[in-house]
């Protein structure tokens, strides 16, 4: 008898001692069993394996179906609260939907929690349908059915709430730099100084003086700070060399404030996941670490940053993975949510950040979602051998200066990159360095004034050009040729620093100065006859 298009096929079997190859039996197509299926009012999916067989997804599974195990005949409900089901997952059974006196199938529960028989045999998986789905759900901790809750109230989430008051004033750890209570990470290879950084803004935001002398503390309080890499003899010489800086040699009281709010937490060898696999779903999720973090945090009464060192020491699960990193993202935020506190994390740049002329937000290792996912983003880089050429650093003085890029801030306007130095113990400074060829271009500019000033005082004057050709010349006293020359004098003159005057080059008036005088004001030029 034919079902629609698909008809029972039948075979001979000869015994002789081999097996019946059904891999060479070709599968009708899928979409002809789909079509046959729902003439029978069954809703059904098929997939084609790359075998040529076909495996099939039916949703034709109800609470009551009764399952043979090896426990008895029980329905679907009672089967997921079993002992057994609840401590593997899983539960071994006869298919219900054919003739079989064999366990080949399986209760077990998708991602979503929705109860499904999987038929080895068959190779079709029964899910519970619909109908019974949607209203209810199966806790999977006792396997008890709960009616499906709403998950807001609508009424309390309305825009109306944002109309009749003013939104809160935007807090900030760093001015107009680093907002307060947000997940952020600095990016940065390794051994480049992102620990220290970090160390400093502890200091920093715990004493309230400005961070590297560029950015001011907007928000002081203590400080959590985890360090997985660093034991408590690498922290103990960390102290040392910043307590030996001048800032604090100087000022007992910033002392003290150290002393009571910097908490640091050596975690070297400790299990630090605060995210971690599921050994039976192979899912990524929070660990107890998280609860236990935010308890010790809720003791300190003014705590205003946790800093994590490094994401590789706190993360479970695949890096590369987006839905991995995600859930630690989650975890970092439920830091920051349950705390106030901001959350900073420290995390490695990738390969191809070393080679890049341009910092960006790519430079993070691993999946592009933890970038996604933070508020705010700070790269930290050694100079690169071009980098110290433009700026005419020796090569052995390169690695003494990095760079720190504002790569993504959901909350401050962009921010220009900041150049830091390295001084005695590694202490971070802000520095303003000027490219050696501005450096020399100042240099041409002072030259060339003083050989204008030079010429006047000997009672000769030039034009612009006639300046140009006279002195103009790579081997001659200003050592730069005639069209360098030239675009000089026209920055010298833009800028005021010399004027044409009846077509020559002359040097500017001095400046007029304003001297009061009651009740008048008297407006007088030094070059006016009777000046003073």
């Amino acid at each position: 008898m034919k079902v629609g298009s698909i008809a029972p096929q039948v075979f001979d079997a000869v015994f002789a001692g081999g097996r019946f190859d059904s891999s060479q039996v070709p599968a009708p197509p899928p979409f002809a069993v789909e079509q046959a299926a729902g003439e029978l009012n069954l809703q059904v999916k098929v997939k084609s394996r790359a075998d040529g067989t076909i495996s099939i997804a039916a949703q034709d599974l109800s609470w009551d179906t009764e399952l043979e195990t090896s426990h008895g005949t029980m329905t679907v409900r009672d089967a997921l609260a079993t002992e057994e089901f609840l401590a593997s997952g899983k539960l071994r059974c006869q298919t219900p939907f054919r003739d079989s006196d064999s366990e080949a199938a399986f209760l077990g529960r998708g991602k979503d929690g929705r109860p499904f028989v999987h038929d080895a045999g068959t190779a079709t998986t029964h899910w519970l349908r619909d109908e019974d789905w949607q209203p209810s759900q199966v806790s999977p901790v006792d396997g008890e059915i709960r009616p499906v809750e709403p998950l807001f109230d609508v009424n309390a989430y309305r825009a109306a709430r944002f109309f009749d008051t003013n939104p809160p004033t935007l807090r900030w750890l760093l001015d107009v730099f680093l907002p307060a209570g947000i997940v952020g990470i600095v990016v940065a290879p390794g051994g480049t100084g992102k620990s220290w950084l970090f160390f400093q803004m502890a200091s920093s935001v715990v004493t309230g003086l400005p961070l590297a002398g560029q950015w001011k503390v907007g928000l002081t309080g203590s400080v959590i700070l985890l360090s997985a890499e660093d034991d408590e003899e690498q922290l103990h010489r960390r102290f040392e060399r910043l307590l030996n800086q001048p800032v604090f040699t100087a000022n007992s009281d910033l002392i003290s404030q150290l002393r009571e709010k910097l908490i640091v937490v050596p975690r070297v060898g400790e299990d630090n996941l605060l995210t971690a696999t599921d050994p039976q779903t192979r899912e990524v999720g929070m660990t107890l670490l998280v609860d236990r973090l935010i308890v010790t945090a809720q003791q300190i009464h003014d705590l205003a940053l946790i800093i994590i060192d490094p994401a590789s020491r706190f993360r479970g699960g695949d890096e590369n993975s987006a839905e991995d990193t995600t859930r630690f993202v989650q975890a970092l935020e439920r830091l920051a949510q349950t705390t106030g506190a901001t959350v900073l994390v420290a995390h490695h740049s990738n390969k191809g950040a070393f080679n890049s002329t341009e910092q960006n937000q790519s430079a993070s290792r691993g999946s592009s979602a933890l970038t996604d996912g933070v508020r705010w983003q700070l790269n930290l880089m050694t100079f690169s051998e071009k980098e110290a050429r433009h700026f005419g650093i020796p090569p052995e003085q390169r690695n003494f200066y990095l760079t720190a890029a504002l790569t993504k801030s959901n909350y401050s306007p962009p921010h220009a990159p900041v150049i830091l130095r390295r001084g005695d113990g590694g202490y971070l400074h802000r520095v303003n360095l000027v490219s050696h060829k501005e450096a020399q271009g100042d240099d041409l500019k002072s030259r060339i004034v003083a050989h204008v000033a030079s010429e006047l005082k000997a009672g000769r004057q030039f034009s612009k050009t006639g300046f140009a050709q006279q002195f103009g010349k790579k081997d001659g006293a200003l050592q730069a040729g005639n069209n360098t020359v030239r675009e000089v004098l026209d920055n010298l003159i833009d800028t005021g620093r010399l004027r044409i005057e009846q077509g020559k080059l002359a040097l500017p008036k001095k400046a007029k100065i304003s001297i009061t005088h009651a009740p008048c004001d008297i407006t007088m030029n030094r070059d006016e006859k009777g000046s003073s």
